[in-house]
């Protein structure tokens, strides 16, 4: 992997954390999404992300996994599936790099 940030300029490092309470509306059956919007926007889809989910005691972590992302300049939405329990609390950990 080449770093493709022009010479001289600072890597664009972005982070986002959004906490959701689960409710009786949240479909395990076909999993839901949540988004992590951008404070600012990349101006193109160049860059890497990764997400984490971090499940809050007393919630069991292993009802609880991501199931895909997709990404646009000012957002990723990301797929969460289980069999989470109403009133869990679920915190989407998303981190984005320019390449």
């Amino acid at each position: 992997m080449s770093d493709k940030t022009p010479a001289g300029s600072a890597r664009i490092i972005k982070t986002k954390r959004v906490e959701h309470l689960v409710t009786a509306d949240d479909d395990f059956n076909t999993g839901f999404h949540l988004d992590a919007v951008w404070d600012t926007p990349f101006q193109d889809l160049n860059y890497t992300s990764d997400q984490n989910i971090e499940v809050v005691p007393p919630a069991d972590v292993n009802n609880y996994f991501i199931d895909g992302f997709s990404r646009t300049v000012d957002k990723i939405t990301v797929g969460i599936g289980g069999v989470g329990t109403p009133g869990d609390v679920i915190v989407l950990h998303a981190h984005a790099i320019r390449d």
